[in-house]
């Protein structure tokens, strides 16, 4: 089915939604209480599909007899994973575990996880989600401050870290490894480690012997209990506790009904990391709606994924719609020939549309044909990569450059940008299918209002506010102020329709020396979408005369480049101070800059001879620049722009 067009500019102002689209109106809902009602409703459904090699609970559903290659898949209906987390939730409270205890989860996306953590939420506990590409020093800090007791550790590898930290977690009784590799795991870490299929049995024979215990800790969950206790990716310092009731989380997924990307029953996509909030708002929309929810956080699987499964909702961050942006347009250059041109000419006739369609313009009978041909012959092809039924694409996490949104849209696969924070629950504000403007991340959510400050900083209030930084009441007072508004520290501004639009981070705006402001956000995500060959540019300038720029090379791409140019070495060290490397990199900074005012415009860059990285402290897991880590490891160079040339 091919993806609908939706218009760019709106026809309603939020209240003028449908009415089936009210604000979510029960305080009393719980995230427990959502899926209840869910595997009740619907037990009979599959609710979760994922890879086979996954799986270690014997129980499991029998392989589905379609998609591509059904011996890869395992399908579970809802009853099969209510009565899995209810076994996760006896044994659990077989090891000690008590209301309002924090429960770890250190570990990527994949089905054990969801298992675990609606375990925890059965027993009456919180569940604290970790990275795991964290490093050692983040986790032993994150234990200790959320007082994790009991963990789930996704392999051995994990396992080893945390014996090593052993006498700095005295309170860590007990970790549940879920790949079941005998005795890899509890030999890292003695008397302290079992199996996930071992605590699954523990647990079935202690519901076997008192089928009521589970139902009792879940009946008794408030709503102004604590669901989660999930900390910021630590831009700056140390990650912070942020304390989301189930009220917070359960309004999250509640309001899903009301945007309609996702329905009962559709196929969704789920690879995001269910440690962030992002991440964890899409699960709970599928316990709203019902969707089947294919899980697999390996981002290498992807592809494949997508095609076998054939997803109507797929959610993303910018930085994989910029690969696949920039990945398609570099295939196409390297075709050449008819190909190369016949792609050029398909862009070049849907970007016309395209732009007129944004204008509220008709187009013209001529170059609808045009379109449609150029749907046939280019852009249904790229859409089958995608499975060929996806209906809509969400963006989040951080801004999608605009020339990459369009490119999207064009071809047929629309991106509904959206905004929000771990500190509101994740989501506060996206675009509707019935009501999008290209280049804002939307409307406020029913139920969530939005300001905007007197300096432009963006304000929240409503049922996703935190209640607080955990252990941090200081903190806390800084970001909500007396009056429930939570001060969000980015900047934005609401246009004539209502829509909001991202402009940068409060605390990343900077001045140059001439006394010019310039948001370095913006900047590079704009070269982000220009060039296909670099993983992060870094904009400084504070206090300088101008912009100058650190550039990392994405290695994959620059050295697939490399090769098809007959350059010697392809190492990335070699690549980085290559003349030809160089001259390529400063056509897109002087792309980057036809686009700038003058005094936001990189006068000087360098190229680094590594890609930044999560384990040097350069990256938060969720990609996300960390700027003092990386001027102070770089210092030398970004100096060395301004000394005299």
């Amino acid at each position: 089915m091919r993806a609908p067009r939706p218009n760019p500019t709106r026809h309603r102002r939020p209240e003028e939604e449908p009415a089936d689209l009210a604000p979510i109106s029960d305080p009393d809902l719980t995230v427990v209480t959502q899926i209840r009602r869910r595997i009740a409703a619907s037990p009979e459904r599959i609710a979760f599909r994922h890879r086979a090699a996954a799986d270690p609970d014997p129980h499991a559903a029998a392989p589905p007899a379609d998609p591509a290659d059904p011996a890869t898949w395992v399908e579970h209906t809802w009853a099969d994973f209510g009565a899995a987390a209810e076994a996760v939730a006896a044994g659990l409270i077989d090891l000690g575990v008590a209301p309002g205890d924090r429960v770890g989860i250190l570990s990527g996306t994949r089905y054990e996880w969801v298992l675990a953590d609606t375990g925890a939420m059965f027993t009456g506990a919180a569940t604290t989600p970790l990275y795991p590409t964290a490093i050692d020093a983040e986790l032993v800090h994150i234990l200790r401050d959320a007082g994790v007791g009991v963990l789930f550790a996704e392999d051995a590898d994990h396992v080893r870290t945390l014996a090593a930290h052993a006498d700095q977690l005295p309170g860590l009784r007990e970790i549940i490894v879920l790949d079941d590799r005998p005795g890899e795991a509890a030999a890292a870490a003695p008397g302290r480690v079992r199996t996930f299929a071992e605590l699954l049995a523990a647990g079935r024979a202690a519901l076997a012997a008192d089928p009521g215990r589970v139902a009792a800790r879940a009946e008794a969950v408030t709503a102004d209990d604590l669901c989660t206790l999930m900390y910021t990716s630590g831009t700056t310092g140390l990650p912070k506790g942020v304390r989301l009731s189930h009220r917070a989380v359960a309004y999250q997924g509640a309001v899903s009904t009301t945007i309609g990307f996702i329905h009962e029953g559709d196929s969704h996509y789920l690879w995001l990391p269910l440690t962030h909030s992002f991440g964890k708002v899409l699960l709970g929309a599928s316990y709203q709606v019902g969707a089947v929810t294919t899980i697999d956080g390996d981002v290498n699987h992807l592809a494949e994924n997508l095609a076998a499964v054939r997803p109507a909702f797929l959610a993303c961050v910018p930085r994989v719609l910029e690969k696949i942006h920039a990945g398609v347009g570099s295939a196409m250059d390297a075709a050449g020939g008819a190909k190369a041109a016949l792609y050029r000419w398909a862009v070049a006739v849907g970007g016309r549309a395209w732009a007129l369609r944004c204008a509220g313009e008709p187009v013209p009978a001529r170059l609808r044909a045009q379109v449609a041909l150029a749907d046939r012959l280019v852009f249904a092809k790229i859409r089958a990569r995608f499975g060929g039924n996806v209906q809509a694409i969400m963006s989040g996490a951080a801004p999608l450059a605009a020339e990459v949104a369009d490119w999207f849209a064009i071809i047929g696969l629309p991106v509904y940008e959206g905004y929000g924070m771990t500190e509101y629950a994740a989501a506060a504000t996206v675009n509707r299918m019935w009501a999008w403007r290209a280049g804002t991340v939307g409307w406020a959510l029913p139920g969530t209002e939005l300001a905007i400050a007197p300096d432009g900083e963006v304000l929240l209030r409503g049922p996703g506010v935190m209640d607080g930084y955990h252990g941090l009441p200081e903190a806390t007072a800084e970001v909500i102020d007396a009056d429930g508004w939570l001060h969000t520290g980015d900047i934005g501004r609401l246009d004539d329709r209502e829509f909001l639009r991202i402009t940068d981070r409060k605390k990343e705006l900077f001045k140059t020396s001439t006394g010019k402001y310039v948001a370095p956000t913006k900047i590079e995500s704009t070269f982000g979408a220009l060039c296909p060959f670099t993983a992060q540019i870094v904009v400084d300038g504070p206090g300088r005369k101008f912009v100058s720029a650190l550039v990392a090379l994405d290695e994959a791409a620059i050295r697939d480049w490399a090769a098809r140019h007959g350059l010697g070495s392809l190492e990335l060290p070699h690549l980085a101070k290559a003349p030809e490397v160089r001259e390529l990199i400063g056509g897109y900074v002087e792309q980057l800059n036809a686009t700038l005012s003058h005094w936001e415009r990189v006068r000087r860059f360098t190229i680094l001879d590594r890609e930044l990285s999560v384990e040097a402290g350069e990256l938060t897991p969720t990609m996300k620049l960390r700027r003092r880590t990386i001027m102070a490891n770089f210092r030398h160079l970004l100096d060395s722009h301004y000394a005299p040339h």
